[in-house]
């Protein structure tokens, strides 16, 4: 619920800056980010907060500043989705079908805005700093990994109330010859509320790093915005990226028997996105995942040990492809049932 606030605002000022979708997150300015950018264009870019500030890594020390940001912004949204597939063979036809609606609200919130001053920020411009090796061991960047650190935040100024309602309904229906027909209906409705404490960033902006060797390199001081991709526009790029890698998809149509455990992770939008991280490491090469968990669960089901390659990026691309959809989006799909994500696959094959 708070990482859809904070998205919303973003979105609503659309100025550049990147939400803050976990609350624990202070991101104190200095701070140094691991940027890893996503393998396909839809994936979304991921910033892990590291242990170390600008301050402790080079001891240089930039002045900093807190203004008045937004007032008296109220966030209230509805949204509603609904799917249906049906099919059948001969005397026997069925469909099913799922949807949902979801209702987000939050009290009014003022923002203020936490800055390194510019003038501190142009005095870094294609400055070159040596750093301990201890820091470079510690942020082990790897492929698509980039170096960032904070240069604003934004918090909210008082304890903000938020409230999240749901409900989620899901259908069958089955005929058999012109006599027989039966149908069954599931509803689910949920409703969380709380109250979010002062001084919780929303939003942050970063400035890129670069790290050679032991040289830590400001350059021309580009910020770091968050992509944001149209439907249609990520939609098209899915099927480009799925074009062309029909020996990919044939090798996760062999495996039918992982849809079951894969529709559990629809209704549950942090394991779905846990899992695209695991699979993400292991198709680049990494072997540590998870040992425990519903993620450790179903790559024991996969066998990742002696799973193709075609499998695991098929299974990669596929579990990217439902952790870009918008939130309220792969619930109703897992109410369609199994179906559904089989039609999916096969339309997308």
């Amino acid at each position: 619920m708070f990482s859809r606030l904070t998205q919303e605002i973003v979105k609503s000022l659309d100025c550049g800056l990147i939400s803050n979708d976990n609350v624990n997150y202070d991101w104190p300015l200095q701070t140094l980010v691991k940027v890893k950018y996503g393998r396909f264009p839809f994936t979304k870019t991921k910033y892990t907060p590291q242990r170390a500030t600008l301050e402790d890594v080079t001891d240089l020390s930039l002045e900093s500043d807190t203004v008045p940001f937004v007032e008296d912004f109220k966030s209230e949204r509805h949204r509603s989705v609904g799917m249906s597939v049906g099919g059948g063979y001969e005397d026997v036809s069925g469909e099913v079908g799922g949807g949902g609606d979801t209702v987000d609200k939050a009290s009014k919130v003022t923002l203020k805005k936490e800055f390194i001053k510019e003038d501190e920020l142009k005095k870094l411009m294609f400055v070159q700093i040596e750093v301990d090796q201890k820091y470079v061991k510690a942020f082990k960047l790897k492929a698509r990994e980039k170096l960032a650190f904070v240069t604003q935040r934004f918090y909210n100024e008082e304890e903000l109330y938020i409230l999240h309602k749901d409900s989620l309904s899901g259908s069958a229906t089955m005929q058999l010859l012109k006599y027989l027909k039966g149908s069954a209906e599931i509803k689910k409705s949920g409703k969380i509320s709380f109250k979010l404490p002062a001084k919780k960033v929303f939003a942050f902006v970063l400035q890129d790093v670069t790290l050679w060797g032991n040289t830590l390199e400001f350059g021309c001081m580009e910020k770091i915005t968050m992509d944001v991709l149209f439907c249609e526009k990520a939609a098209s790029l899915t099927i480009c990226d799925c074009e062309g890698r029909i020996e990919v998809w044939d090798a996760l149509g062999a495996r039918s028997d992982l849809l079951p455990k894969l529709s559990e992770f629809l209704e549950d939008r942090v394991a779905l996105d846990l899992l695209a991280d695991a699979l993400d490491q292991i198709t680049d090469g990494g072997s540590q995942h998870p040992s425990h968990g519903p993620v450790a669960s179903f790559l024991d089901l996969v066998d990742v040990s002696t799973a193709s390659k075609d499998l695991l990026e098929a299974l990669y691309l596929l579990v990217c492809a439902l952790a870009a959809l918008p939130e309220e989006v792969p619930p109703a799909l897992a109410k369609c049932g199994l179906e559904t994500l089989d039609c999916v696959m096969r339309i997308v094959r």
